[in-house]
Formats: C-alpha cells, structure tokens, sequence
C-alpha cells in the first residue's frame, strides 16, 4: 500500500517526466471586498491604483476609497481619498470618480448631488493631491460642470489625454454623452472653433458611463446601456478617428452570464505602458443579490482581434492572473523642477530654466528665440520667467533644442501649442522628437520616458542660419 500511495504521488508530480509548473496567483472576482461600483483604474508611480464609486444610498456616498496594487492579487484600502467635508457643495451621491495625473498633481473629477435640473446646486467637480492615495481637496470651490448641456446630466465623467497632449472630459448620463476641452490647469473648459463648449458625440444606445481610450490611431467610445439596476446592464462600444466622431456602433462587449453574475456595466481600461496585457475593470452583481446597490468590482481580460476591434469579454469568478509591475524607474533629480530666478545674461541672452535644467530666451523686436522646453512640468515654470522678465511667452516665434533627450525636449509639443513657435530641429535629432523620444538611441526603449510627439517644423543642418528680428545663430 505505501509503494502504491509513492506511485501516485510521483504521478500527480510529474508529467512526461517533468514537474508540473505551479499555477501563477489569481485575482478572484471580485477583487475588492465590499460595494463597490463605477471603477476607474490606471496605473500610477508603479502601482496598480483603483478609483470607485462606494455602493450605498444616495445620503451615504459622501467620500471616495481608492485601492493599490503590485500585482492585481493583493490590494490595499485607502479609505476616504476625498471627503465632502473638503467639498463644501458637494453633500451627496459622490460617483464614478476619473483621476489623471499632470505637472505633479493627481487630479480627480468626480459627480456630486445628482442634480435633476438647472435650479439645483451640483454636477462634475475636481479635486487635487500631490499623491494618488490623496487626500483630494476641491480644486475650484464649485463645480467645473453645474448644469444640463445637450440634455446630457452632468455625471460619470472620463477625463483623458489626447495624443496632442490636449486633455478632454467626456460625460452624461440620461443618455446623452458630452466632450469639452479643459483648460491647462483644469480650472474651466475652452470654447471649440466655433464657440460651442459642449459637443455631442452620443452614439447609438448610450445611456451612461462613458469611457474613451485611444489605440493604434483609433478612439474607442465605450459606455453603459441598460438600466443600471437590472440584469441587462451591459458595456458597448463604438469607435471613430477623433475625439468628436462621428463613432460607428460596433456592439455589446460585456453582458451578465447568469451562471456567474449579473448587470456587468460601468467599466474601465487598464493597461500598463509596454505591456501586452489589457483589463477591464468593471462592477457587476452577485447571484442571488436583489439590492440595487450590492455591487462588487471585478476584473477580466480585454482582448482586441488583428483588425482592432474588441472581442466579446468572458466574466470569471477567477478573474486574471497575477500580473506584477516593474520597478518604478529612478526619479528625475529634485532641482530638475526646482525655480531659478531668472536672469539676463549679456545682450538679449536670458536664462530662464529650472535649478538644473537650462532654458534659454533671446528676446528680439520682432519675437523671441526659446532654446530648449525641457520637462513638460517645467513649461509653466518657463512660462512664469519669461514674463517676469517682462517679455510675453506667447511673442516664442521660434524653438529649438540643445538635444532631443526628453529633459530637454519633453515640453515642446506643449510650448507649440501655447506660442505656435516655429519647431527648428537639426537632421539628427528628427527621427527622435518626432517619435515622442522613441527613437532615442540611448532611451529609447524606456517607456517612461517617452513624451509627446512633435511635428518638426524646419529641418536644421550643420552651418544652416536661424534669424529672427537682428538675431542670427548658426546651427
């Protein structure tokens, strides 16, 4: 009996002669403990970060938890990121918070009161923390969106950054769906072309939730249909080659399977920067709950085909793999965003950089020379010298570079958008700012620190002459 019972333990043990691989950690589903629902999830400073609505009554969602992770198995609680002891407007029924991270600060837009018209106070409000775990504090000391625009009810907002490095806010409920630009330091929204502020791009079904995500030159527009409180609750998508549409319906990607759980709905994208995973992170209903607002969290894998389109999501109770993140890099030295006071150093020569970043100004009559953006974060600090020195930064007419590593050069598509300077770059250096640092041939294959893409505007080449109002400097 003993040599048998050795028997099969060698067989479970091996197979073909080789040990069996253990099974990698899963999540499970849900993957967060309690009511949780509308999650929005990214990826922040190495770590997996989640961002819910908290499931209750209307009167007792007065605060926002957020959640972390190495790995997507393992999380850990922050409780109350924002309070609305900290929004004095905002009383009750905070939802479907959205978080972006910009010039060191987290960003977090949230839906407060459930306004039902023009007459109540309410809508989209935003918070800030120089941490994702908070604490957020009102921004604004109102909200950002207060009232009813193109029928949409100001909820469920989705803030994103556009491949230009323009930033959107895109929401509605009671079936319309808006966009707006937001300004640069989140504070008001920017009128379009044509003087409108709010633009409609409502496709075909949309009821709620909406959630924009931008991949291999395609905007997929996904949101919720279905009654949020029901079974059918379900996430779509449809997909466009702007911000603004026109967006095509393609169809239903995730739906209840009442062998696992019902009203799967309210989602969002994770996907960490050069990895070939992609998640949805989602609220759905056990089985069995008849509660409204017994909603959990739970996750499971996003797959796209060769042609782009999105296949249909299979809810699990077993949900993903563990999926741990890299090491967070090294941080950029502190006086690489540290003020220095300005100063003119001969002529119409000015130094306007930070402590340990240089940034150049050659003032002329007819416009100004900038000599390297630096970080993207450090566009306002240049901004601010140039102007304290008494010049205009909007009169940049032209921008050049140093070298095209992105300490140098990560805020110049930023400075184009401000100044609309002309972009002179020498023949070398093209391939890499034009691919957002992706070409660099020394960091190149460092995802963080890649920036934004900038057209070049003029090709510069050894002896070549840039002039501008009496100043001439030859490359």
């Amino acid at each position: 009996m003993r040599q048998t019972l050795i028997g099969i333990v060698a067989v479970t043990l091996l197979f073909g002669g080789q040990p069996i691989a253990a099974q990698p950690a899963h999540s499970g589903n849900p993957i967060l403990p309690g009511w949780y629902a509308d999650p929005e999830a990214h990826v922040f400073e190495g770590q997996y970060w989640i961002y819910p609505t908290y499931s209750a009554p209307y009167g007792e969602q007065t605060f926002l938890d957020a959640f972390s992770s190495n790995d997507l198995v393992t999380w850990t609680r922050h409780p109350h990121v924002l309070d609305t002891a900290d929004v004095r407007w905002a009383h009750r029924a905070v939802w479907a918070p959205s978080i972006v991270q910009k010039d060191g600060w987290y960003y977090l837009f949230f839906g407060a009161n459930d306004i039902q018209n023009d007459r109540q106070q309410g809508g989209i409000g935003v918070a800030r923390s120089r941490s994702p775990a908070g604490p957020f504090k009102d921004w604004l000391g109102k909200p950002l969106v207060d009232a009813f625009h193109n029928g949409a009810q100001p909820i469920d907002q989705m803030v994103f950054r556009d491949v230009d490095g323009t930033y959107y806010i895109a929401y509605g409920g009671w079936g319309h769906c808006n966009i707006a630009k937001l300004n640069a330091d989140f504070t008001g929204l920017v009128p379009f072309p044509d003087g409108t502020t709010f633009k409609e791009i409502t496709p075909k079904g949309y009821v709620e939730g909406v959630f924009m995500l931008v991949k291999d030159g395609k905007y997929y527009l996904m949101w919720s249909e279905g009654g949020w409180t029901g079974p059918d609750y379900a996430v779509a998508y449809a997909v466009g080659t702007s911000p603004f549409g026109p967006f095509e319906r393609v169809g239903k990607i995730l739906q209840q399977d009442p062998t696992v759980a019902t009203g799967a709905g309210h989602h969002s994208v994770l996907h960490a920067d050069g990895s070939p995973n992609w998640y949805i992170v989602y609220h759905r209903r056990p089985l069995g709950e008849t509660d409204r607002n017994h909603r959990v969290v739970s996750i499971d894998t996003l797959r796209f085909d060769a042609q782009g389109f999105i296949q249909p999501v299979v809810i699990t109770k077993s949900g993903v793999a563990a999926d741990p993140l890299p090491p967070v890099p090294a941080q950029n030295p502190p006086d690489w965003t540290e003020p220095f006071p300005p100063f003119r150093i001969a002529g119409n020569l000015y130094y306007v950089g930070s402590k340990g970043l240089a940034s150049y100004l050659i003032a002329t009559p007819e416009g100004h020379v900038l000599i390297n953006s630096d970080l993207e974060a450090n566009v306002p600090m240049i901004t601010a010298s140039v102007e304290s020195l008494g010049f205009r930064f909007e009169d940049v007419k032209v921008l050049l570079i140093s070298h095209a590593h992105w300490d140098h050069d990560a805020g110049s598509a930023l400075v184009k958008r401000m100044t609309g300077a002309s972009y002179m770059v020498m023949d070398a250096d093209v391939p890499v700012v034009e691919s957002g640092g992706a070409r660099d041939f020394h960091y190149g294959d460092r995802t963080d620190l890649r920036y934004p893409a900038v057209k070049v505007d003029r090709v510069l080449h050894d002896g070549d002459e840039v002039r501008l109002g009496g100043a001439v400097l030859t490359a």
